[in-house]
């Protein structure tokens, strides 16, 4: 007798002389991991699933970690008429409200239309800061009036409300310290009840998986009852073989199925004792203990009823074996030269339930099936005086055949399944994903975004200067349908404080903007605090390939290294298609080779009349006469000739009636030098911009339109600025990983497949030590893998991140249903049960969330393929009578 025998038999002796003592073990180190469970540590990371591994996954990762752009929970209302209404306004303004209210409850912070600020200028030129909407509006007048005012400024469409005005957003940003499901699942309420005449959506990674839970729950009246049917039907249909009486096979049955479910919570607390914590992704693998208790539970049952005193040696010998292979391929894992990424977590987790599930196959099944008597339930059925004794009857050669085509067909197949990653495969338009991502299609041009990152130091205007010319050049590619960039801000700012949508030339006055920015919550996710690095969001159209639209942007950043004429040109000509106008071929560069082929420092008359006012004004440092000025403008129209414009102004009279220190004249003549150097090139621009917009449709000729080109021809006038420290760009985006990560989890669901099969293959050569035998488990191991894949594939219903588990059960079930003596003993129970939890896993299709049906059914599809390869080993149970039946 081998040792693992005698251990086995020693067990059994033990829980025939002391099952009452090991049944109250069993319970109290129940009730122990029933205390321990709760408390294990799970993480709601909706990113825990990516592989960090990969540099590009890390980088997006650290990107928006730092942006906070994964933190947002984004709320879409639409308006069901006509844009801006008043009721709709007025639900918008009352929902921020609320929301912001709840900082003590998890909001940090809630940011739409009604709360946003902005920078405007009165009717005397003062520029006044405050909201963009500072009272909501009564009458039709003043709804026009917002709405202009709405579109002509430069950040809020597109961002908080959609360009056509019928769709608001409201960014909501949580508390990192609170639950984000909870903070979801509190700004749905505060929304669903206060929305009034809007039709409310939600995006965000903790708002689906509460669309998921909440689906589930909603159809739990339906989906409980369908279970338990099914489940219950096919068994007493399928163990009708087990030769008992009705409440025998009812309390085998429930032994089973109740120790099997028991067995995930000894799973979570020796998941607490080692450690070990849960993720959204690991959630999936209580089904894959649930499956393993179930199945050998199942064999247990029908070894006892055939005779057993002891639990079969060999079955628990493979499933030890099996466990222990899933945790050396776990600790392997980073050793093997390609990664698992379906088993460097959970494979540690499946030996952990290996473990919990043998434990209480010992201290709690076998005890309990001990209560059970034998039925005899070997290759014959109980003798029954006066009948002949059936013999177990085994499926045809054709049906084996032919089942073993259709795997094998299915498992070449399975080459050709898909791994769906993006939220529009993982669900359907009809569900409330779905619906959500149409409504950001409809009103906002797409819920995606490709993003940039740019580092540099971003106080410095050469570094800053060339992030706007990229931001320019992107904007007007036409690729995306909104580009968000901090330049866009300090455009703006500069605009309104400085005259021009550009940068500023010398840090103090980048700074002063900067500082204007200061504590702005409105761009954290444009730009660090330490002004180190900026992220450009570009929002991605449906249908287009990420590809196509990464080389856009890196064309675009090659473009934007040109800070010259030829740069400027393409500006031009990118603003020009963002206004949807198309420009004779060559129209922006000759008007800017016109520009820079002038002068800069002969000052245009225009701009000596523009200095002479300014200088006639009461903030002059002195006041010219008219002959003075003169002089003074001679001396600009023709630099470097004659007097210095310090000597002019020491002769003039009217200086020295100021009786200015000896610096006065140095210090005065670099202001009016500079001021007019500014004036001159005002001057210039606006004539090329004019010349420039005279091809350019008056209705597309907006104010917005012509302030920007303004700041691109000052830019060609100023010539390449003097360089920076430099600025480094990284493109990704979510994506442009979906591509990239789909590929490898592909490959990696195979290699991870590779890596069951063979734990099954190394489990059956422990137990058989023969090389037969274990061959055969492994040939039906990787069928019982494949085969479900392939049919995923053939019907169209692929597989994603959490349905991929699914599929490691078939070569467990296969090996734990095909091992031991071949032929010597019946298995009606263990023969049932896949089916019967096949067809209650089907049931999972009431609840229309395509992730929780695809879990379903392909987990169902695993067990079948497991049972169907194990045909020739089992054979097809024949119902026996009953003992009540034969006596």
């Amino acid at each position: 007798m081998s040792w693992r025998m005698a251990v086995v038999r020693g067990v059994g002796g033990l829980s025939r002389r002391w099952r009452a003592l090991l049944l109250i073990a069993a319970a109290i180190l129940s009730g122990v991991a029933m205390v321990e469970a709760p408390s294990i540590e799970t993480s709601a990371d909706p990113t825990a699933y990516l592989p960090r591994s990969r540099p590009e996954v890390a980088a997006w990762l650290d990107l928006n970690e730092r942006f906070g752009a994964l933190d947002l929970l984004i709320v879409g209302l639409e308006e069901p008429e006509e844009p801006l209404s008043p009721p709709g306004l007025e639900a918008l303004a009352g929902l921020t409200r609320r929301l912001e209210d709840l900082k003590a409850r998890g909001v940090l912070s809630a940011r739409s239309l009604t709360n946003v600020d902005t920078v405007t200028p009165d009717e005397a030129g003062t520029l006044h800061a405050g909201r963009l909407v500072p009272t909501l509006p009564s009458t039709p007048e003043e709804r026009d009036a917002l709405m202009q005012r709405v579109l002509a400024d430069t950040q809020v469409p597109g961002s908080l409300v959609s360009r056509d005005l019928r769709a608001y957003l409201i960014l909501v940003r949580p508390d990192p310290r609170k639950d984000n499901r909870e903070v979801a699942r509190l700004v749905e309420d505060v929304v669903e009840a206060g929305r009034g005449p809007l039709t409310a959506h939600f995006f965000g990674g903790p708002f689906i998986a509460n669309v998921v839970t909440r689906k589930v729950y909603d159809r739990l009246p339906w989906l409980v009852p369908l279970f338990a049917g099914l489940l219950l039907g096919v068994l007493a249909l399928g163990t009708r073989g087990l030769g008992a009486g009705v409440r025998t096979r009812a309390f085998v049955v429930a032994t089973v199925l109740g120790c099997a479910g028991l067995s995930l919570v000894w799973w979570l607390g020796l998941l607490r004792v080692f450690g070990l914590s849960l993720t959204m992704s690991d959630v999936n693998g209580l089904l894959l203990v649930l499956a393993v208790a179930t199945l050998l539970y199942a064999r247990f049952a029908d070894a006892r009823l055939s005779g057993a005193t002891s639990p079969p040696g060999v079955l628990v010998a493979f499933s030890a074996a099996c466990g222990l292979a899933l945790a050396v391929l776990c600790v392997a894992g980073p050793l093997l030269p390609a990664p698992l990424p379906f088993l460097g977590r959970m494979g540690a987790l499946l030996a952990v339930g290996f473990a919990a599930v043998l434990g209480l196959g010992f201290l709690g099944v076998w005890p309990l099936l001990t209560y059970v008597g034998p039925t005899t339930v070997g290759l014959l059925h109980p003798p029954t005086p006066g009948r002949d004794i059936p013999e177990s009857r085994a499926p045809s050669r054709a049906v084996r055949l032919g089942a073993l085509v259709l795997l094998v067909a299915a498992s070449i197949a399975a080459f050709q399944v898909r791994f769906v990653f993006g939220l529009r495969d993982l669900f359907t338009r009809s569900d409330d994903v779905g619906a959500t991502l149409a409504f950001f299609d409809r009103r906002f041009g797409g819920s995606d975004f490709l993003q940039v990152s740019a580092r540099g130091d971003l106080r410095d205007p050469a570094v800053l200067a060339r992030l706007h010319r990229l931001s320019d050049l992107i904007e007007g590619s036409g690729a995306f349908a909104d580009v968000r960039s901090i330049t866009q801000v300090v455009g703006f700012l500069a605009q309104h404080f400085g005259g021009a949508f550009r940068v500023p030339d010398d840090r103090e006055s980048l700074n002063t903007l900067w500082f204007l920015l200061d504590g702005n919550d409105d761009v954290r996710a444009l730009v660090t605090p330490a002004r180190d690095e900026a992220m450009l969001a570009l929002r991605v159209p449906p249908g287009r390939d990420p590809g196509e639209l990464v080389a856009v942007v890196e064309e675009a950043v090659r473009d934007s290294e040109d800070p010259g004429p030829s740069g400027a040109a393409r500006r031009l000509d990118a603003l020009a298609r963002l206004a949807g106008v198309n420009l004779p071929p060559g129209w922006s560069t000759e008007v800017v080779t016109r520009l820079t082929a002038a002068s800069p420092a002969a000052v245009d008359d225009e701009a000596l009349a523009l200095l002479r006012r300014e200088l006639s004004s009461p903030e002059s440092p002195f006041l010219p006469t008219a002959d003075e000025f003169e002089a003074i403008a001679g001396t600009l129209k023709d630099p470097g000739h004659g007097r210095s414009l310090e000597d002019v102004l020491r002769s003039l009279p009217s200086f020295q009636a100021l009786d200015a220190p000896p610096d006065w004249p140095g210090r005065i003549a670099r202001m009016i030098r500079d001021r007019a150097a500014t004036l001159n090139a005002e001057v210039r621009a606006g004539r090329a911009v004019d010349q420039w917009r005279s091809r350019v449709p008056s209705d597309r000729a907006t104010e917005a339109l012509t302030a920007r080109a303004r700041g691109i021809a000052l830019d060609a006038i100023a010539g390449p600025r003097a360089p920076g420290a430099g600025v480094s760009f990284l493109v990704t985006g979510f994506p442009v990983l979906v591509p990239v990560l789909e590929r490898d989890l592909w490959s990696g669901l195979f290699r991870a497949l590779a890596g069951v099969v063979t734990a099954v293959f190394l489990a059956g050569w422990v137990v058989a030590r023969r090389v037969r035998p274990p061959v055969a488990v492994l040939v039906r191991a990787a069928l019982a893998g494949l085969a479900p894949l392939g049919i995923a594939s053939v019907t169209g219903l692929q597989v994603d991140f959490g349905s991929a588990t699914m599929v490691l059960v078939g070569p467990v079930a296969a090996g734990l249903l095909s091992v031991g003596p071949a032929g010597t003993q019946r298995r009606p129970l263990a023969q049932a049960m896949p089916p019967a939890l096949a067809a209650a896993c089907a049931s999972l299709a009431v609840t229309g969330v395509l992730p929780v049906v695809r879990i379903g059914l392909l987990l169902g599809l695993a067990l079948v393929c497991g049972r169907l390869v194990t045909l020739r080993e089992t054979g097809v149970p024949e119902p026996a009578p009953a003992p009540e039946e034969a006596a």
